[in-house]
């Protein structure tokens, strides 16, 4: 039910003057106490917009097919829906993006070759410690120092593997 907004400010004005609280108000009202509790806050109704509640199916495939790594929510910002209607729509279509576990650069040859290099200093009997920057991305200065502690405390015996060779500064200590 709609209540006018003479009413709701009189509801509103009463319980400031006498002092109630919500229960009491409602009571003298004959109203919900929800209703009370959304007037105190705001006495007019928010204006209801109206928004697309469908998505266009075959304008959907078309977007998908040129942004394929889109998130949902751009999706439902461009389409102008939320964000569950991508996600249902794309499901009854059968569009769904996983993640490979695979990068698709990857060198598989090069991997090959790390995992028999990991595996002969483990017949060796060599113990490996293996490094992840990736609690460090915004300083890799701390990255190269936590690096050089590392490598002067590490014996002459230990293997040290990043996962990145490339980008950072150390190569393994063998």
């Amino acid at each position: 039910m709609s209540y006018s907004i003479d009413f709701r400010r009189k509801v509103i004005s009463t319980r400031e003057e006498e002092g109630l609280i919500i229960r009491e108000t409602e009571k003298q009202f004959r109203i919900g106490p929800a209703s009370v509790s959304r007037w105190i806050n705001q006495i007019a109704s928010k204006a209801s917009t109206t928004r697309q509640r469908k998505s266009d199916k075959s304008e959907l495939i078309k977007d998908v097919e040129p942004y394929p790594d889109d998130y949902q929510k751009e999706r439902a910002e461009r389409f102008g829906v939320c964000q569950k209607a991508i996600w249902q729509a794309l499901k009854k279509l059968g569009l769904t993006y996983k993640k490979t576990l695979r990068h698709p650069k990857a060198d598989e040859s090069a991997r090959q070759a790390f995992q028999q290099k990991i595996q002969q200093y483990e017949k060796e009997g060599k113990p490996i410690v293996f490094i992840d920057e990736s609690g460090f991305p915004h300083d890799r200065s701390l990255f190269k120092i936590l690096c050089k502690c590392l490598s002067s405390e590490v014996t002459v015996k230990t293997v040290t593997e990043l996962d990145n060779k490339a980008t950072h500064c150390h190569t393994p200590v063998l």
